[in-house]
């Protein structure tokens, strides 16, 4: 079955607001996108400026527009403040495939917010534009990252190596296996 890509959706939790990017959250992705503490298992240049950050957003916007990836920002409904992002990219029609990410301040970890988060996108993913595999590339040593995948579904593939980092694991979550676990 092919992929039905659709324009990008908002979602509404109980604690969270998971909807698009705005120009409004220049200076929160700046602050999140180069912390240390967030950058410490991700093997991408920090974005250590507003012209960094610009740029990114570009480029989210144009593969938005081109259906070729979706890219949400994770808020608290309080004060909307942009904590953390989410994504489905990487697409492949063959398999109906495509790489999950994230990334979420560290003043918000571990209270479970990804975790609402992710279970939405895996939903959509799922249910909506119908992948039948989502991949996720975890650090080794990014224990609670870990966790969380393998929390939903995901396990490692024993095959694959990440050619770009040789310090990530490859986790799948195969559709199958998804709705076995529900």
């Amino acid at each position: 079955m092919p992929i039905q890509l659709v324009p990008m959706p908002s979602f509404h939790t109980k604690r969270l607001i998971i909807n698009a990017i705005e120009k409004t959250d220049d200076h929160a992705l700046v602050t999140l996108r180069s912390d240390d503490r967030v950058n410490m298992y991700i093997n991408r240049p920090k974005q250590v400026s507003l012209e960094d950050v610009h740029a990114f957003v570009l480029r989210i916007q144009e593969g938005l527009q081109n259906l070729q990836l979706y890219y949400w920002a994770i808020r608290l409904p309080i004060d909307n403040q942009l904590i953390g992002t989410i994504c489905l990219w990487r697409f492949v029609e063959e398999n109906a495939s495509a790489e999950i990410g994230y990334e979420l301040h560290p003043d918000h970890q571990g209270k479970g917010i990804l975790q609402e988060a992710l279970v939405n996108i895996l939903n959509f993913a799922e249910n909506t534009i119908l992948l039948q595999q989502i991949e996720a590339y975890i650090h080794q040593d990014n224990t609670a990252s870990r966790r969380l995948v393998e929390r939903n579904g995901f396990s490692i593939d024993p095959v694959r190596k990440d050619e770009s980092n040789e310090h990530n694991l490859i986790y799948i979550r195969t559709r199958v296996h998804a709705e076995k676990s529900v």
